[in-house]
């Protein structure tokens, strides 16, 4: 039986959305692969999504290509998890 690896890295992605495109980039970022959650948010952000991957380098393609790739997002906030408590 082949063993399932679980995600050892994760990181919680603050999004600022240009106007009225918060709920299509949401709608966008929830079909992504390693996208746990999404979450609207109000205050200086708009949107807040927890990734996980495998590795580091899954975890930056998804932020960087995927997420940041999306049209109507004005910036991005990365907050890689160091460890839990």
């Amino acid at each position: 039986m082949a063993q399932v690896m679980s995600p050892r890295e994760q990181a919680f992605v603050l999004i600022t959305c240009e106007t009225d495109s918060e709920f299509r980039v949401a709608e966008q970022i929830k079909t992504l692969p390693g996208v746990k959650e999404v979450a609207m948010t109000s205050g200086s952000h708009d949107i807040l999504v927890n990734v996980e991957a495998h590795d580091v380098e899954s975890l930056k393609n998804t932020i960087d290509e995927k997420i940041r790739g999306i049209s109507g997002i004005r910036a991005t906030t990365t907050l890689v998890i160091a460890g839990s408590l």
